[in-house]
């Protein structure tokens, strides 16, 4: 794609040269073995958790948003360290950080689940479900990355994948929810006026 713009420009494409590559391959080695280090450290484990509650914050502020500004929507919210219960119009958006080990984020997820149903928290870390038609309608689970410019991303695990800014995230949790309310809505109307 770039030579081709070099030759619409009426330049000539250069090419990589053999030294120039193993160089090229030898500094991403090098870049992609510092974010593992780091991601597999005790300084990874204490940047996850910050953005954890980044995340969570920024969750608790769109939910805020949207309901000083809305007449239909209010949200109860229940959060801990390690969890965050949204829920709205009989559905609950759950995050939860799950850090198997303190010094590594090997095998840590954060996972979202989108229930039909409300949640209540029991016990500390965990929550239940109190809906008797409770449903699990959506999860995802996604694992903290770094780029190389150091900016800490959210990747998704399971599906397609792509990566999130914390900020992204909390949008599009919010919007999944969201999502899940409106259609529940439209199909009360398509049966109230059938």
């Amino acid at each position: 794609m770039i030579e081709a713009r070099v030759q619409q420009a009426g330049g000539t494409p250069r090419e990589e040269t053999a030294l120039e590559r193993a160089q090229r391959i030898e500094r991403e080695i090098v870049v992609e073995e510092a974010r593992k280090n780091f991601l597999h450290s005790d300084q990874g484990v204490k940047a996850a958790n910050i953005e954890v509650a980044v995340l969570f914050d920024e969750l608790e502020r769109l939910s805020d948003e949207i309901s000083a500004g809305s007449k239909e929507l209010a949200f109860k919210k229940e959060r801990n360290v390690a969890g965050f219960v949204l829920s709205t119009s009989g559905f609950s958006l759950l995050v939860a950080w799950s850090l198997q080990y303190a010094n590594t984020l090997r095998d840590s997820c954060l996972l979202t689940q989108l229930w039909k149903g409300f949640f209540i928290p029991i016990s500390g870390r965990a929550v239940r479900i109190t809906s008797r038609e409770a449903k699990l309608l959506k999860e995802m689970k996604y694992d903290l990355d770094r780029k190389i410019t150091g900016e800490f991303v959210w990747r998704r695990l399971n599906g397609e994948r792509r990566f999130f800014p914390t900020a992204q995230l909390a949008q599009e949790c919010m919007k999944i929810l969201l999502d899940q309310v409106r259609d529940m809505r439209l199909r009360g109307l398509e049966t109230y006026f059938s």
